[in-house]
């Protein structure tokens, strides 16, 4: 397999929803270790999708706030690790 195929595989996530009353922010923390997260918006043109970086252990994740909705999503972003795993498994060669 080239390094760039592309590779459609199925997932575990871990995913935990949040109130975004009254402040979309105030107790969104690490579904890890419980630390703050650092929060990035990437794109200006998705306001409501933002990218959290974990303060205490490095851990990343998508945070989607749906407009006119009282909930959002927090998805951790599996390692790199995880997918290369993933590629291996799928590819024929041994997972590590």
């Amino acid at each position: 397999m080239s390094p760039r195929s592309p590779v459609t595989a199925s997932v575990s996530l871990t995913i935990s929803r949040f109130s975004t009353q009254p402040d979309p922010f105030s107790r969104v923390t690490c579904l890890s270790c419980d630390s703050g997260l650092n929060l990035h918006q990437p794109d200006p043109g998705s306001p409501d999708r933002l990218l959290g970086i974990c303060v205490g252990c490095q851990n990343w994740f998508i945070l989607d706030l749906l407009p006119d909705e009282d909930e959002a999503v927090m998805v951790l972003v599996p390692e790199a690790r995880d997918f290369l795993r993933i590629v291996g498994l799928l590819g024929g060669q041994e997972g590590r």
